[in-house]
């Protein structure tokens, strides 16, 4: 995404910096100041009236606002850099005054007229995106004037603002959430832009400072401004928080399906571009190269780090971990006093610096209570960020907590409740009249239980049915553990398989083309990590397969139960396996497909002898059949 978004950005950046250059080396001396307080005014007022021109027209909104991302970092910074070169507006004639200030007041009334026929959605992006390049324009205006004479102290501001963001998990906030009230969002909001408006900039400062040392200072001793360690240093914990600070804005984004990991990371190359494009106006010689190798560098920190580690946690474990915490202080505590705490609270700051908040649903805290010889620690819970029903969990209690509704009851209450208003606003359905039936109704037991489960198919002979709890192991769209279990139909029994955990890939439910049963009451199983086995139900013995076959198979994409034919799948093409000797022969010139979307299509003929498969043909679907044979 970054190959294809710098060049974009970099086009009207670098326009600014050679005219810029162009207007040092002619003309007088004594007006380049001047000048170039031109250029930045009406650059601004060019980079934003570009968009609106685009988006005149109704049939081109989403092209307008892709240009406007495009030029936003060139804006911000031009209008950072006319705010630095604010004295020479006192310097213009009058005439040239009153043309600005209608082109500005042309601007703001385009925008509100065009917005007035765009839809919510598109006017929200559009108010989004000219607060957050305002904001960010201020802000390194701010920095770099402020920063000229008290570097470190912009340093350690902005250190001590993302320890602070951090400590008081500011990423449980809604981000663009128009379920909370106005004036919640616009403080959330404006906590989310200092991120990269005042952190960011803030480094970029440091690095030239650190680059191009002044020689006069006010501060002393190795605070003065040829204290470039320090200034590194900055740097270096700047941006470190700020990776710390994404990895777990993403982990939060788990919790309410949120937009905090790509709201940040075009903030924050918005950011870095500008930084590195005032870094370029502000400097000579050689470091004006400075501002091009730190845009590169921060974008591309900040988008290694979505994609990489702020993928790896999940809320869920992240929930155990920290309940586990407060447990251990709950018992060192108990263990001290030899009471239990009446309040979370309680335990700071003796056994915990802080009481970390629960990672289910945003906002909301553990539902604690105590007493002199009991303890029950609890949350709100659901499955996943979407699921609609909520419970209440459990992490940890000791003695005999009273049975009647505590703290977690009251808060599962007012949720519901409020859930309940939501949905009175959603429309009725008419109820289907109520089946009548002659026979009496059996309330039977159920055979097993479990939140998520897989069925597979009954073996040929009739006796068994595979199926398996599912448990996810990451995100909801990524890797399963399916715990096969095996259900026999003469005893009533159920029993697990002898190798019974297994991950499947991605959008699986652990069974769906990835096994197939075998003649003789043989189960075969291929997992997605290329492993391979065949066993009997029930019983203890496990055959593996991967180490006979030259390839390894990651699905059994169909199977034949009348021939005991199994059709296996790799990345690079297909194979047909007899169930009987279990010998494997490739099938030539056939590669599946892989694109999303476009999955292969399989059919026996009777008797198991010949198999058909259908391919979507992709791209070229529009000038041939769909599907060919």
């Amino acid at each position: 995404m970054l190959t294809f978004t710098l060049p974009l950005i970099a086009i009207p950046i670098a326009l600014v910096i050679a005219a810029r250059a162009l207007i040092r080396k002619r003309g007088d001396p004594a007006t380049v100041r001047r000048r170039s307080f031109r250029l930045y005014l009406w650059t601004a007022i060019g980079l934003f009236a570009a968009p609106l021109f685009i988006n005149w027209p109704s049939s081109l909104p989403g092209l307008g606002y892709g240009l406007a991302l495009a030029l936003a970092p060139a804006a911000v910074g031009v209008i950072a850099m006319a705010l630095l070169h604010l004295g020479e507006w006192f310097a213009l004639n009058r005439r040239e005054k009153l043309i600005i200030g209608s082109a500005i007041l042309l601007l703001v009334v385009a925008q509100i007229w065009i917005g007035s026929w765009q839809a919510d959605w598109q006017w929200s992006q559009t108010i989004f995106l000219d607060l957050a390049v305002l904001t960010i324009s201020v802000l390194l205006f701010m920095v770099w004037k402020i920063g000229s004479r008290y570097p470190l102290l912009v340093g350690c501001t902005a250190l001590l603002y993302m320890l602070s963001f951090n400590i008081l998990e500011g990423g449980a906030l809604p981000l663009l959430d128009d379920t909370s009230g106005t004036w919640f969002s616009i403080v959330s909001t404006a906590l989310y832009l200092l991120l990269p408006g005042f952190v960011i900039t803030t480094a970029a400062m440091l690095t030239l400072h650190a680059l191009e040392p002044s020689p006069s200072s006010d501060e002393p001793g190795f605070l003065s401004q040829r204290a470039g360690i320090g200034r590194w240093a900055l740097v270096v914990a700047l941006l470190g928080s700020l990776i710390y600070t994404i990895v777990w804005l993403c982990i939060w984004d788990g919790t309410d399906d949120g937009i905090r990991g790509i709201i940040i990371l075009m903030l924050s190359t918005l950011t870095a571009a500008a930084a590195g494009m005032v870094m370029g106006l502000t400097s000579a010689g050689w470091h004006r190269w400075s501002g091009l190798a730190f845009a590169v560098l921060v974008a591309g920190l900040v988008y290694w780090t979505i994609m990489v580690p702020g993928n790896r946690f999940r809320p869920y474990d992240i929930t155990e971990a920290r309940a586990g915490r407060i447990q251990q202080a709950i018992e060192n505590y108990h263990a001290e006093t030899s009471w239990y705490p009446l309040e979370l609270d309680e335990l700071v700051p003796g056994e915990l610096l802080r009481i970390p908040l629960p990672m289910i649903i945003p906002r909301q805290d553990w539902c604690y209570e105590g007493g002199s010889n009991y303890y029950r620690l609890g949350a709100i819970y659901r499955d996943h960020w979407s699921s609609p029903h909520l419970s209440v969990r459990v992490y940890a209690s000791a003695g005999s907590p009273p049975e009647t509704p505590g703290a977690c009851a009251e808060k599962l209450a007012d949720l519901l409740a409020h859930n309940e208003l939501q949905l009175k606003t959603a429309p009725t359905s008419t109820p289907l009249p109520t089946s009548v039936v002659s026979s009496e109704r059996t309330v039977v037991e159920p055979v097993f239980q479990a939140d998520s489960l897989s069925v597979g198919d009954w073996s040929p002979d009739g006796r068994y049915l595979v199926f398996g709890p599912t448990e996810y192991t990451a995100e909801l769209e990524e890797q399963v553990e399916i715990d096969l279990q095996f259900l026999d139909a003469q005893t009533g029994e159920v029993c697990q398989a002898a190798a019974n955990k297994w991950k499947a890939g991605e959008r699986s439910d652990g069974l769906h083309e990835h096994y197939a049963w075998l003649p003789e009451g043989r189960f075969l199983y291929v997992s997605e990590a290329g492993e391979m086995v065949t066993f009997k139900p029930c019983a203890d013995t496990v055959e593996d397969l991967a180490g006979r076959y030259p390839a390894k198979f990651t699905q059994a994409a169909s199977f034949d139960r009348t021939g005991g034919r199994i059709l296996l799948r790799n990345q690079d093409g297909y194979w047909l396996l007899n169930g009987s000797t279990l010998e494997v022969q490739q099938i030539p010139d056939l590669h599946p497909n892989l694109a999303e979307n476009q999955s292969d299509r399989f059919a026996w003929l009777p008797g198991g002898d010949r198999l058909a498969i259908s391919q979507l043909n992709g791209e070229e679907a529009s000038e041939v059949p769909p599907f060919s044979s």
